[in-house]
């Protein structure tokens, strides 16, 4: 069990981090489009 309980939670970091990374760039986005609005 150990080791399905190590797996779980390197999974679950895995899937917090890449989450995190992905608010944090689309933050950076949203910041931006203030900035320099989108030519549409």
């Amino acid at each position: 069990m150990p080791i399905i309980a190590g797996r779980a939670l390197r999974l679950s970091l895995f899937l917090a981090g890449c989450l995190t990374a992905a608010g944090a760039s689309a933050h950076a986005i949203y910041n931006n489009s203030f900035r320099r609005p989108i030519p549409w």
